[in-house]
């Protein structure tokens, strides 16, 4: 066994000696310290993060210098690096940390320019950054945090480890990537002051300016900005609790407003409009027209029972009919046909939601803002799934149970989403 390291030791001797030619800064000092061994990284059954190659060091003291070799002492990463860390992290896989700077405060050692190697020693973060985070804070695309500068005044980017390219520069306060989209949140201030904004992943542009108390990501395409900040909520009279709600818009990535800022759109407005403008074309040629909400009272007595009605889902450009069973607190309703089951269930994901979904239905010569909550329940059948039936509800109905206009806002969203229609111009 002895020998058997001893002349491991002198084959990574001979490989240092004889790279030079690769490596021309790189002598070939003493080796100090090998550390070629994995059992300080047990497997895990499932976990692809158990190392390959090892860290070797050379040099001493503040000018050790350490690098990775393979199993059979040949150096893959040259002994470049102040340090070198392996880590294991949550996605299964692992990772080393390499430091390229060291220096002293006193006696305590401080290593700085923080980067990543994957398992084969590969660069996936370059290590000029003052900080990284840890890989178990990582998305699954690969998208990774890095920040420049002291923590006090810490600036933060995005590099991704797919292709160890800085994808959003560090120079923002904030940077949020956790949608699965290509564009990212950014935002520079802190407290009241804070501002915000967003980036193209794939362009490195800052496509929406910081200049907004907050944005949403819509799609790689759409961006929802809120322009006061404001909360709280009021009724179309202006009574309520707080503050008159944010006013929110809707931009594009080409720095397009397609929906300017007022007090009446609600954020749920807006992302229904984002929704609706990432469907296919053609998808709206069967809309209804003039959507209005209808106080209940007034239109129970006008809903015929066992009759077909027919229900437009605007967030796909579905159409199915339901007939009303009863007309009480709100309508109960079911599908017409198994066929109609089929298209609503497949405009809802294919599975019964327990969801509130904005819905119009056309009753008479009327279009009509309406919700209908996706759970089938009691008396009732319908086609193709069974027993049960789907409550219906439209401005100030109430449930049975508590007696509430619980579906209220959104029934409101679905009428005012058809303003939204038509200012989009997708009103044929």
């Amino acid at each position: 066994m002895k020998k058997r390291f001893l002349a491991f030791v002198m084959t990574v001797l001979f490989v240092l000696a004889s790279s030079m030619t690769v490596y021309p800064s790189q002598t070939a000092p003493d080796i100090v310290e090998i550390n070629l061994s994995s059992s300080s990284f047990p497997s895990v059954e499932g976990w692809d993060d158990t190392p390959e190659l090892s860290v070797f060091s050379v040099g001493s003291g503040d000018n050790r210098r350490s690098g990775l070799a393979d199993a059979q002492g040949n150096v893959v990463v040259p002994a470049t690096f102040a340090r070198i860390t392996h880590e294991r992290h949550v996605l299964h896989t692992g990772r080393w940390r390499i430091y390229s700077n060291l220096t002293r405060e006193g006696s305590a050692r401080i290593y700085s320019g923080v980067g990543y190697l994957d398992l084969q020693g590969n660069v996936i973060v370059p290590p000029v950054y003052d900080h990284v985070e840890r890989f178990d804070t990582i998305e699954e695309r690969g998208f990774i945090h890095v920040a420049m500068g002291p923590f006090e005044n810490r600036r933060w980017g995005v590099v991704d480890t797919n292709t160890g390219v800085e994808v959003v520069p560090p120079i923002y306060d904030v940077v949020r990537t956790w949608d699965n989209f290509n564009i990212v949140r950014v935002a520079r201030g802190r407290g009241d002051e804070r501002r915000w904004g967003a980036v193209c992943t794939t362009t490195g542009s800052e496509v929406v300016p910081v200049i907004f108390h907050d944005v949403e990501i819509l799609s790689n395409e759409l961006i929802a900005v809120d322009y006061t900040g404001r909360r709280g909520f009021s009724n179309d009279a202006g009574e309520g609790g707080g503050s008159r709600p944010a006013e929110w818009g809707l931009v594009d990535i080409e720095g397009n407003t397609l929906l300017a800022h007022t007090p009446e759109r609600f954020i749920d407005v807006i992302r229904l409009a984002g929704h609706i403008l990432n469907l296919p074309e053609g998808t709206f040629d069967d809309m209804p027209s003039n959507v209005q909400s209808v106080h209940w009272n007034e239109l129970r007595s006008t809903i015929p029972l066992n009759q077909p009605l027919r229900v437009y889902d605007f967030l796909t450009g579905t159409s199915y009919y339901v007939s009303s069973i009863s007309n009480g607190n709100h309508a109960d309703v079911v599908t017409v046909t198994a066929e109609d089951t089929a298209l609503l269930l497949d405009s809802i994901g294919g599975r019964w939601t327990g969801e509130a979904r904005p819905v119009w239905v056309v009753i008479g010569d009327r279009t009509i803002a309406a919700s209908l909550w996706m759970s089938p329940h009691a008396q009732g059948h319908i086609p193709g799934y069974g027993q049960g039936h789907l409550c219906l509800h439209f401005y100030a109905s109430t449930t049975h149970n508590t007696g509430q206009p619980t579906h209220h806002s959104t029934v409101l969203s679905s009428e005012k989403v058809y303003s939204v229609f038509e200012e989009l111009d997708l009103i044929r």
